[in-house]
C-alpha cells in the first residue's frame, strides 16, 4: 500500500502519446516519464484529464499502463485514473492497475458529453464532445469511489465535483484516502484551502481525533435483496 508520506509535491497528469496509426507510442511514454522525473516531479498520474482516458480502447489502456509502470520503475508513486460508466469495467480497470503495480487509483475522470445550441442547431463545442466536470458528476463518481475502495485494495483518490467541505467528507466516507479539487478552483481559487480548514472544523464538531477516521466510515446496511448485491461488491 502507498505510504502517504510519498504522496506529496507535484504529480502531473501525463498525456497519452499515440503513433500516427493510433497505437500507444511506448518509446515516447518512456522519454516523457524520464524527462518529468529528471526535472523533479514527485509522482506520475496516467489516464488523467489530459490522458485521453475516456477515448482509449481496453488494449490501449493495457499497453499504456504497462509502459508507465515499466518507465517509472519504482522511482516514484504511480497514480492511475479509472473512468467508465459500467460498474464492472470500473472495478476491472482498478484491479488491472493494482496488478500492474500502481500505487493508487484516481477515481474518476471527466465524463464525455455534449451540448447543442438551439439557435444555430450546432454543437456548442468546436470538438462536438468534451469532458463534463463539476457538481454534475459527483454522484456518479462518488458511487465509483465507494465500489473501488471496497474491492481494489490500494488507496483511492476521489476526483469529481468536489467544491465544499461536505463534498470532500462524502468522498472520504465512501472510502477515498484523499481527494482532488479541480473545477471549483475556477470559481473560487481558494477552494482547496477552504476545504482543508473545513475538514478540521468538521472533525472538531464530530469529536473525531483525525481526518483519517472518516475514511470508509460510511454506515452501509447490506441489501436484503440478492439481486441488489452488485451495488456494494466485495473482493
Amino acid at each position: 500500500m502507498l505510504d502517504s508520506t510519498r504522496l506529496r509535491g507535484i504529480i502531473p497528469p501525463i498525456c497519452t502519446p499515440l503513433t500516427s496509426e493510433g497505437a500507444i507510442d511506448v518509446p515516447s511514454v518512456h522519454r516523457l516519464i524520464d524527462y518529468l522525473l529528471a526535472n523533479g516531479v514527485h509522482g506520475v498520474f496516467a489516464f488523467g484529464s489530459t490522458g485521453e482516458c475516456t477515448s482509449l480502447t481496453a488494449r490501449q489502456r493495457e499497453t499504456m499502463l504497462a509502459a508507465v509502470i515499466a518507465a517509472v520503475h519504482g522511482r516514484a508513486p504511480v497514480l492511475i485514473g479509472v473512468m467508465d460508466t459500467s460498474t464492472e469495467r470500473v472495478i476491472e480497470q482498478g484491479l488491472a492497475a493494482k496488478a500492474a503495480g500502481a500505487d493508487a487509483l484516481v477515481v474518476a475522470n471527466t465524463i464525455l458529453a455534449m451540448a447543442i445550441d438551439l439557435q444555430t442547431f450546432k454543437p456548442c463545442l468546436g470538438n462536438v464532445m468534451g469532458g463534463l466536470s463539476g457538481p454534475a458528476v459527483k454522484p456518479i463518481v462518488l458511487r465509483q469511489v465507494y465500489q473501488c475502495a471496497r474491492t481494489v485494495r490500494i488507496p483511492v483518490i476521489g476526483c469529481g465535483g468536489i467544491s465544499t467541505t461536505e463534498d470532500a467528507v462524502e468522498y472520504l466516507l465512501a472510502g477515498a484516502t484523499a481527494v482532488q479539487v479541480g473545477t471549483a478552483t475556477f470559481v473560487q481559487p481558494a477552494a482547496m484551502t477552504t476545504i482543508i480548514d473545513g475538514l478540521t472544523k468538521f472533525c472538531e464538531r464530530r469529536e473525531l481525533d483525525r481526518i483519517s477516521d472518516l475514511i470508509g466510515a460510511v454506515i452501509n446496511e447490506e441489501a436484503d435483496e440478492p439481486e441488489l448485491a452488485w451495488v456494494a461488491p466485495r473482493s
